[in-house]
């Protein structure tokens, strides 16, 4: 009778150990469904102002930004990627010039989210990174290139409207 007990106990611990185990498993699972992950695949027109020239040169832009909601709080961390193209062209005694800038930025894009109502809340958002730029400009005769990196930055504000809690189909 005694040996039977013993086996009891050891069996008893066991599934204390699984049930502590499960539950641990449950907590922690628990804090990664609390975080909120965003792909924003984004497009628009571009235009730019280029230095010695009356034009305005424009053309379009295209990003991609991830970002995290850690627990779904105030706070959101984001990292874009994103490609820029403008143009403009210009007359001159030798014929047509075309000019072409591109501009690859990468940054770090914090977002402070406020107010709280399930339905609308504003944001502050800012970008902290580097850009990397090509430059052509082509006449009749030559074609120019050049490259350059430089600062990115950049403050914003704006507004997210929930339409829905999730969409049908997405995660199920």
């Amino acid at each position: 009778m005694g040996k039977e007990k013993i086996k009891f106990n050891t069996l008893t611990n066991q599934i204390m150990k699984k049930h502590l185990l499960m539950t641990a498993l449950i907590l922690i699972s628990a804090g990664a469904w609390a975080q909120e992950n965003m792909l924003t695949l984004s497009y628009g027109y571009a235009f730019a102002n280029p230095e010695g020239s009356d034009k305005s040169a424009d053309g379009f832009r295209i990003n991609a930004l991830f970002e995290n909601n850690p627990n779904e709080g105030k706070i959101a961390h984001g990292i874009n990627i994103g490609y820029v193209l403008t143009k403009y062209n210009e007359e001159s005694t030798v014929g047509l010039n075309e000019f072409s800038i591109r501009s690859w930025p990468i940054y770090y894009a914090p977002k402070l989210i406020l107010g709280n109502s399930d339905k609308f809340k504003f944001f502050l958002k800012g970008a902290l990174g580097l850009h990397f730029s090509k430059y052509t400009a082509t006449t009749n005769a030559l074609s120019v290139d050049t490259q350059d990196t430089g600062f990115y930055g950049g403050a914003g504000l704006g507004g997210m409207l929930f339409l829905k809690e999730n969409f049908p189909g997405v995660g199920d």
